[in-house]
């Protein structure tokens, strides 16, 4: 393995350095996406194409206001025009998003999707080209006052909708998407006591 330092973390106040990292290949490059906390307070998403570990380009994203590192998740898919679209999860200012971020003709365009509940995880992968679509994994207290709910978000029709996959009465952990055929697959596991425990597809 090649080994290539993206950040180095020094011992600081803050809670600087890389988080929610998350890495797709495309076109015989590695794609990064991950929050970045800098030395100066700031941070932002950065977008990063790699070759054998070497860099081709790093780019700013978006930068934000106030601390994204708590519950900080990131996933990267591509359309069918070989654009990327990161999908984000994170907190800042006790404040919950989920956005996507598209990226066409060079410029980065952001669509909060207003998922306001605790969002705690979110994945996407596979052939590049099928299916845009994400899967999370939440709570939300008025839903299910105990256990995480799954929801897989899709674009179609220029537009992203979502719709429950599961509200079980089990701890589930987190859940994976892909996409493969024209078809979107959702995996996820759930605990049932005491001693058993049960995949999803």
């Amino acid at each position: 393995f090649d080994v290539s330092v993206l950040d180095s973390i020094i011992n600081t106040t803050t809670p600087q350095g890389v988080y929610g990292l998350t890495a797709q290949e495309y076109g015989g490059n590695i794609h990064l996406a991950y929050y970045y906390g800098s030395e100066e307070e700031k941070w932002f998403l950065i977008h990063e194409v790699r070759k054998q570990g070497q860099l081709v380009s790093r780019e700013e994203v978006q930068e934000f206001s106030g601390n994204v590192w708590e519950g900080a998740h990131s996933s990267i898919q591509f359309d069918e025009n070989g654009n990327p679209f990161i999908y984000c999860s994170f907190i800042a200012n006790s404040d919950t998003k989920t956005i996507v971020f598209s990226k066409e003709n060079n410029e980065w365009s952001p669509v909060d999707l207003g998922y306001k509940t605790v969002n705690t995880y979110l994945h996407s992968s596979g052939v590049p080209g099928q299916d845009l679509g994400f899967v999370t994994l939440r709570k939300d207290f008025e839903i299910n006052t105990n256990f995480e709910i799954i929801d897989y978000f899709s674009y179609t029709d220029g537009g992203w909708s979502s719709e429950i996959v599961s509200t079980s009465d089990y701890l589930k952990t987190e859940p994976a998407a892909f996409h493969f055929d024209g078809e979107a697959y959702v995996a996820y596991i759930e605990a049932h006591p005491p001693d058993t425990t049960v995949l999803f597809i």
